[in-house]
């Protein structure tokens, strides 16, 4: 199984958003090992990249993918080798210089600007469709 871990700056306090959220990284098991981990500050993001992980980046600025773009890039990303696959959202003042220079790509969720713990459950809800996408579910756009 591959693993992908979500770097989140800021709490989500919400329980809520938080069982949300945890219900659609335990619909991405067996296929899909999601794990989230909140982080202080931005500036603690490049020590929490562990070396070889594949960073991206969530920015209002970077490539917008639809849902079947992304399984496939999903797909791409987990059949490289590396430690793992991460994820990270910023807090209200998005990334700072060195969280850019360590990124491997950014991922724009769409051109809206998205409060944090929202772009959580949306981020939950497309690596589950992706891998649902990947494991040849029917989707329903097709």
């Amino acid at each position: 199984m591959r693993r992908v871990e979500i770097l989140c700056i800021g709490k989500l306090r919400d329980a809520g958003l938080r069982t949300l959220c945890d219900e659609y990284y335990r619909r991405c098991a067996p296929l899909l090992q999601v794990t989230e981990r909140e982080l202080r500050a931005v500036t603690e993001l490049p020590r929490a990249v562990a070396p070889r992980s594949r960073l991206v980046l969530l920015d209002e600025g970077g490539e917008l993918l639809g849902s079947r773009p992304f399984a496939e890039r999903l797909k791409g990303w987990l059949s490289t080798d590396g430690p793992r696959l991460v994820f990270a959202i910023g807090g209200a003042e998005g990334f700072d210089e060195a969280s850019r220079a360590r990124a491997d790509g950014l991922l724009a969720l769409g051109r809206l600007t998205l409060a944090h713990r929202i772009a959580r459950i949306v981020l939950a809800e497309q690596l589950y469709r992706a891998v649902s996408i990947i494991g040849g579910a029917p989707y329903h756009r097709d």
